[in-house]
């Protein structure tokens, strides 16, 4: 009989453990991995987060988040949140935005404005719009806020245009007097975002006259090629230099 009675007294023990206590009682073990954090939450029977608010009153009052609710902060009274992540956005209507980005209107957040890769975003008329676009022709490329491409690198490809008919990189045929150095740097002038045609050229010129003054050859046999290769490129080069800032620019909308 004594048996029995302990037997019984054991197994509400249990179900009181098992079923009942936390129901009364809560959770304390819920995993903090996983806690909601931008919704009113608490920690159910089963030791799982449950959406919703046990207690009387709302999620977060005057900015204090109730502790039965929300984990660190609240946001207008309506939102949890996590502040040392996000932030609340201040519009009255509950909206957060991760720390890192601009909120905007009241459903957005924006990635950072800046001009230094293609995530860049700005705020406009409660709307997330990306900092940087393309254009298709040189002329549109002249009517925008020019910047760096962010993927771009300019190349060279020695004397003579790309994929266009071979040029000799020593037309001169001297010992110390060859233009390839002049050619690439002119093909990456032509390729740098906001570079000037004219100084391009010029400075081309004034690097193979150098050359020239210091090479084996007559400054007979070396400048009057020197000139030429200007002239090629100050008279014919144009297509070329707006095709390279076609590559090299991109238009900015957040300047």
């Amino acid at each position: 009989m004594i048996f029995l009675m302990r037997s019984n007294i054991c197994i509400l023990v249990i179900i009181f453990l098992t079923v009942i206590s936390p129901m009364v009682l809560g959770c304390g073990n819920c995993s903090a991995y996983n806690r909601p954090q931008n919704t009113c939450h608490y920690c159910g029977p089963n030791c799982t987060w449950v959406i919703g608010c046990p207690s009387s009153g709302p999620c977060c009052k005057d900015g204090t988040p109730n502790a039965h609710c929300c984990s660190y902060a609240c946001c207008d009274n309506k939102t949890c949140y996590h502040d040392v992540f996000q932030k609340c956005c201040d519009y009255g209507t509950g909206q957060i935005c991760p720390k890192k980005k601009t909120c905007c209107g009241t459903t957005e957040c924006c990635e950072r404005t800046c001009n230094d890769n293609w995530e860049c975003q700005k705020c406009d008329n409660g709307q997330c719009e990306q900092c940087l676009y393309k254009v298709g022709s040189y002329a549109e490329l002249q009517s925008c806020d020019r910047v760096d491409d962010p993927d771009h690198e300019p190349t060279a490809n020695g004397c003579g245009p790309a994929g266009g008919p071979q040029v000799p990189d020593n037309p001169a045929g001297c010992v110390g007097t060859s233009f390839l150095g002049p050619c690439n740097n002119h093909d990456i002038c032509y390729g740098t975002c906001n570079s000037n045609k004219a100084t391009c050229d010029h400075d081309f010129l004034n690097e193979m006259l150098d050359i020239c003054s210091s090479g084996a050859c007559s400054v007979y046999g070396c400048v009057p090629a020197a000139i030429a290769y200007y002239t090629a490129v100050s008279d014919h080069g144009q297509d070329a230099y707006e095709s390279a800032q076609l590559y090299a620019c991109a238009c900015s909308r957040c300047n």
